[in-house]
C-alpha cells in the first residue's frame, strides 16, 4: 500500500545500505475583527508582502508569487499544504497519504523515486525550516503547519538565489503567522465538526488571544489548536475500519516589543504534532489500476504510524536607521518523525517470506538546524537601493532505518537472521556561509534593474553506522565529508508603463548543495556534486477597474544541470550527478467582482517538463524525453462566491472547481518504480457562511460529486524487469464527499 510507500521515499536510502555495505472547515476564521465579506474583500493585488525581505506589494514585486491571504483562507476553508496546493499556479505534491506526508513540488522540479532531499524551500516567519544536508532524507518530512493562526502564505515560484540561497531549487513557501495588535484586546474561539460519506468523523478546536501589554510598545498573542482529520480507509485484514485518521495539535505564541519608534523586537514560536494513526493507502492491481480489496480499503498486517513534531522559534529585532533597516534574526528549527512502516510486500520476496511473516521498518529522521542572518535593506539613494547581508546555519541531522522481520500475528522477531535485517544510524553536520548583496538602479520613475549575487560555502561531515547483527548491513562506521563552494545570480528588469500595470523580466540561478558518500569501494567517489538551475521568465501584473479587477500571468524557462540521481559504480548504488532536464510553462491567476458582493476567481498552470540528457550508469529510469514525475501538464481552480445582506447579518455561498491533469507517475525505464498514468480528476466543492455581529457559521461540502480518483499511484517491483519479482501497486485516493461545520466567535 501507498501508505507504507512514504516509506517508499526512503527506499533509496534501504538500497545504499544493502547494496554497499536510503475536521471541519479551515479551522475557522480567528481574525481579530470580523472578516470583510467576501464581495468587499480587497484586491491581492494591493497586499503587501515581504517575499523579497523588504515590503513590497504583490504588483511591484518582480518575481512570480502567489500570497494565500487570510480572506482567503477562511472563505475557501483552507487548513493545511493539501488545500492551499490547488489555488497557486505549479505548485504540486508527491502525495504521501496524509497531513505531513509527501513532497513538495514547484515548476516539476522533481526526480521521483529516488529523491531524499527537497527542492523546495519552506519558512515558518524568519526560520528556515527545510533540511539542506545531502544526508538529512529531508523527503521524509513535508513541513505542513496548521493554518488557523497564519496570517499569509506567500508562495514564490523559481529559483530563489541570491536572498534564500541553498535548496530552493523550484521555489519557496513562507507561512507568515499573525502578530500582536499593539493597541487592541482580541480573542477568538472556533469549534466545528467534520463528516465522511461512509467514513470516519472529526472535529477542530481552536483558540486565540491577542494582550496588548504596554500600549503601543508591548503585545502577545498566544493561540491553541486540536483537530482531528476523520479517517475513511480500511484494514481488511485486521478488521480496522477508517484507520487513517490523523490528529493535529500545537500552539503559537508571538511577542512584539517596540521600545521605540525606529525598533521593533519580534519572538516567535510554533509547535505542532502530527499522529497519523495510519496514511490513506489503498491495494491496486499493478495491471488495471483498479482496487484489489475495496475502493478504500487495504490489506496488511499492522497498520503504517507515523508521528512528526514540529518546533521553530525565532527572535528579531529591526532597527531603523534614516539610510535604512538593519535586521537580525536568529532562528532555530526542529522536527523528528517516527515512521512505524509494514514492507512486507516490498521486501517480503527479497527473503522469500510467506504469511505470516512480515517485514516492519521503523524510519526516524530528525533535524535541529539553527540560523543567525543579519541583512541591511536600503532606502533609496537618488537612483540606488542596495540590499546586503551575512547568513549562517548549522545543521545536525539524524536519520534511524530500521528493517526487521516478525510474525504478522504475533509481532514476534522472526528467528536468525531475519529477526534483523538492517539496523543503521546517520549522524551528520552541515555548515553553511554565506555572503549575499543585490543592488537596484531606477532608470527612471517607472522603470528599474537589479543584479544581484550569494557567494555560498558548505563544510558536510557525516557518520553512517551499521549496528552488528543486521543480516544485510553488518558492522561498519564509515565516516564522509565534503566541502563545496557556490554562486548564485539574479538580474532583473521591471518596468511599470503605468500605475495599474507592472512588467518584468527576471533571470536567477538556484543551488541544492551535493555531500558526502559512503561506499566501500576506491572507485566511488567520497562525494558528489551539487545539482543547479538557471530560470529565466517574463511576467506581467495589472489591476484595473478600481481593483475590480486584477490579474498576473507570466512564461517561463527553467533549466535543471547535474541532477542528483542513483547510479550504479562498481555493482554499488551511489548518489551522483545523473542528467539534465527543463520546465517551461505558462501561470495565471485573475480576479474579477462584476458587481457587488459577488468575487470570481481562476488560476492556470501549463508545465510541460523533459530530460534532456541521462548518464549512462544512472540506476532512476530517466530516459530521453520523459517528463518528470507527478508534474500535469494542466491543472487549475475556479471560483465564485457572492456575499448578501440577511436580516442583520451577511451571508455568503460559494463554489471552487479544481481540475488536476493526468501525470506520469516514475520515469519510463527500468527501475523500481514502474511508470504508469496517474489519471485526471476534477473536484467540485459548496460552502456556506453566515456573519452577525462577533459570530460566524459555516457550512460545506467537499468533493461533491464524491468523486473517485487518485492523487497518487505507484507501481514497485524490488527486482527491476525480474518476471518472478512480483509487482505490487497502490494508490491514495482522493478523500470521500466530506461535509464540514464550524462556529466562530470574536471578542
Amino acid at each position: 500500500m501507498i501508505g507504507s510507500r512514504r516509506a517508499f521515499g526512503a527506499r533509496p536510502v534501504w538500497f545504499g545500505i544493502i547494496l554497499s555495505t536510503s475536521a471541519l472547515v479551515a479551522p475557522a476564521a480567528l481574525a481579530q475583527t470580523a472578516p470583510t465579506p467576501v464581495g468587499q474583500a480587497t484586491s491581492v493585488e494591493g497586499l503587501v508582502v515581504t517575499a523579497s525581505k523588504r515590503a513590497e506589494t504583490v504588483q511591484n514585486t518582480p518575481t512570480a508569487i502567489t500570497a494565500v491571504t487570510r480572506d482567503k483562507i477562511e472563505t475557501l476553508g483552507i487548513r493545511d499544504f493539501s488545500d492551499y496546493m490547488q489555488f497557486v499556479p505549479n505548485l504540486q505534491m508527491e502525495d504521501g497519504g496524509g497531513p505531513g506526508q509527501g513532497i513538495i513540488i514547484i515548476r516539476g522540479i522533481y526526480s521521483g523515486f529516488e529523491q531524499t532531499t527537497t527542492t523546495v524551500g519552506v519558512y515558518i516567519d524568519e526560520t528556515p525550516f527545510t533540511a539542506s544536508s545531502a544526508s538529512a532524507v529531508s523527503s521524509l518530512v513535508l513541513p505542513d503547519p496548521d493554518l488557523s493562526d497564519v496570517d499569509r502564505v506567500e508562495v514564490l515560484k523559481g529559483p530563489q538565489s541570491t536572498l534564500y540561497g541553498a535548496s530552493a531549487l523550484g521555489g519557496l513557501i513562507r507561512i507568515i503567522t499573525k502578530q500582536p495588535n499593539l493597541t487592541d484586546f482580541s480573542a477568538d474561539v472556533s469549534a466545528g465538526g467534520a463528516f465522511v460519506q461512509g467514513g470516519g468523523d472529526g472535529y477542530d478546536l481552536h483558540a486565540a488571544v491577542n494582550l496588548p501589554i504596554v500600549t503601543d510598545k508591548l503585545a502577545i498573542r498566544v493561540s491553541a489548536f486540536d483537530r482531528l482529520d476523520p479517517g475513511y480507509v480500511n484494514n481488511v485484514l485486521t478488521g480496522q475500519d477508517n484507520i487513517n485518521s490523523t490528529n493535529v495539535e500545537g500552539g503559537h505564541l508571538a511577542i512584539l516589543f517596540k521600545p521605540t519608534d525606529r525598533l521593533d523586537i519580534e519572538l516567535n514560536g510554533f509547535l505542532q504534532e502530527i499522529h497519523n494513526n495510519s496514511v490513506a493507502g489503498v491495494d491496486l492491481n499493478p495491471t488495471t489500476l483498479q482496487p484489489l480489496e475495496g475502493k478504500f480499503d487495504y490489506a496488511a498486517f499492522f497498520n503504517s504510524n507515523i508521528y512528526t513534531e514540529y518546533l521553530s522559534g525565532n527572535l528579531s529585532a529591526t532597527y531603523r536607521l534614516d539610510a535604512g533597516a538593519i535586521t537580525e534574526a536568529a532562528s532555530y528549527a526542529h522536527y523528528r518523525s517516527n515512521e512505524f512502516l509494514d514492507y512486507t510486500n516490498d521486501y517480503g520476496p527479497l527473503f522469500g517470506f510467506t504469511p505470516p511473516e512480515a517485514t516492519l521498518g521503523d524510519l526516524i529522521p530528525a533535524l535541529n538546524k539553527f540560523t543567525e542572518e543579519l541583512r541591511f535593506n536600503s532606502n533609496r539613494i537618488g537612483p540606488l537601493e542596495l540590499q546586503g547581508g551575512f547568513f549562517y546555519t548549522h545543521e545536525t541531522p539524524t536519520y534511524d532505518a530500521i528493517l526487521y522481520g516478525v510474525n504478522g500475528r504475533t509481532g514476534a522477531l522472526l528467528p536468525a537472521p531475519f529477526g534483523n535485517l538492517i539496523n543503521a544510524i546517520t549522524l551528520a553536520s552541515y555548515d553553511e556561509y554565506a555572503v549575499y548583496g543585490d543592488a537596484t538602479f531606477h532608470i527612471g520613475e517607472r522603470l528599474d534593474a537589479t543584479a544581484g549575487v550569494r557567494e555560498s560555502h558548505n563544510d558536510q561531515h557525516a557518520d553512517a553506522i551499521s549496528e552488528p547483527g543486521g543480516l544485510l548491513a553488518p558492522p561498519s562506521n564509515d565516516l564522509s565529508q565534503s566541502s563545496a563552494s557556490d554562486t548564485s545570480y539574479l538580474f532583473t528588469v521591471r518596468w511599470r508603463p503605468t500605475d495599474n500595470l507592472s512588467t518584468y523580466l527576471r533571470a536567477a540561478s538556484a543551488y541544492r548543495p551535493g555531500g558526502p558518500q559512503f561506499s566501500p569501494s576506491p572507485s566511488v567517489p567520497s562525494s558528489f556534486g551539487p545539482d543547479t538551475v538557471w530560470n529565466y521568465e517574463a511576467g506581467a501584473k495589472g489591476v484595473w477597474f478600481d481593483g475590480r479587477l486584477s490579474a498576473d500571468a507570466d512564461v517561463y524557462y527553467l533549466k535543471w544541470s547535474d541532477i542528483q540521481l542513483n547510479a550504479l559504480v562498481d555493482g554499488l548504488t551511489v548518489t551522483g550527478n545523473g542528467g539534465d532536464a527543463h520546465s517551461d510553462g505558462v501561470e495565471f491567476e485573475g480576479q474579477a467582482k462584476p458587481f457587488p458582493g459577488l468575487v470570481l476567481g481562476a488560476n492556470l498552470a501549463y508545465d510541460e517538463t523533459r530530460i534532456d540528457t541521462i548518464s549512462a550508469n544512472s540506476t532512476a529510469g530517466a530516459e530521453i524525453g520523459d517528463p518528470l514525475p507527478n508534474v500535469p501538464k494542466w491543472s487549475g481552480a475556479l471560483t465564485a462566491d457572492y456575499s448578501f445582506p440577511v436580516v442583520g447579518a451577511t451571508g455568503t455561498v460559494g463554489v471552487t472547481y479544481h481540475y488536476q491533469g493526468s501525470a506520469a507517475s516514475s520515469f519510463s525505464g527500468l527501475n523500481s518504480d514502474i511508470d504508469t498514468k496517474i489519471p485526471a480528476y476534477s473536484v467540485v466543492g459548496l460552502r456556506a457562511r453566515l456573519d452577525w455581529r462577533r459570530y460566524s457559521a459555516v457550512f460545506r461540502i467537499d468533493n461533491l460529486a464524491n468523486t473517485y480518483a487518485f492523487t497518487n499511484i505507484e507501481l514497485v517491483q524490488l527486482v527491476p524487469g525480474d518476471p518472478g519479482d512480483p509487482v505490487f501497486g497502490s494508490g491514495v485516493p482522493i478523500q470521500p464527499r466530506t461535509y464540514r461545520v464550524s462556529l466562530e466567535a470574536r471578542f
